[in-house]
């Protein structure tokens, strides 16, 4: 959430603007300086104005949680992130619960083995007009697409 700023002051600029205004606010008091009562209870108030302002602009946790309720949203339990893993067609197999790392050195864990035999699709073939059509060469190589198919229909688990 991006909210406005409202520690937009400091007691220094609060304290200046207040004595500017007392030329118009009460033309008989001269005495500006620090000894004067009237001066110290400004003073008092511009501190007390820089803490309300402090604590008015501090977005607790809390707080956000209420706002996005009233605006409808909820937030949902922690979850561990997921992705999906490539795998080259010479990469060794992997059990389950495996700890690997990105080339950007981030650690994750398998959910489920990489096996050691991967489908290979031979062909993919599209018929029309009553002929058949080879379009494996609009894929890479097949791995990736055989892969994709093996997870997503033959272990029957749609993600």
């Amino acid at each position: 959430m991006v909210s406005r700023r409202l520690d937009d002051q400091r007691y220094e600029e609060i304290v200046a603007e207040a004595e500017g205004r007392l030329p118009w606010l009460c033309p008989v008091w001269t005495d500006h300086n620090a000894h004067d009562p009237g001066i110290t209870l400004l003073e008092l108030m511009a501190w007390y104005k820089e803490m309300q302002q402090y604590q008015m602009d501090q977005m607790t946790p809390a707080v956000q949680r209420k706002l996005l309720e009233l605006a409808g949203l909820h937030l949902l339990p922690a979850r561990p992130a997921a992705l999906a893993v490539e795998v080259t067609p010479e990469a060794p197999a992997y059990p389950a619960l495996e700890r690997l790392t990105t080339p950007q050195e981030a650690l994750f864990e398998l959910a489920e083995p990489v096996p050691a035999v991967r489908p290979k699709l031979a062909a993919i073939l599209v018929e029309r007009d009553g002929q058949r059509l080879d379009v494996k060469g609009l894929v890479d190589d097949g791995t990736r697409a055989a892969w994709w198919w093996w997870k997503n229909r033959c272990c029957g688990k749609f993600r």
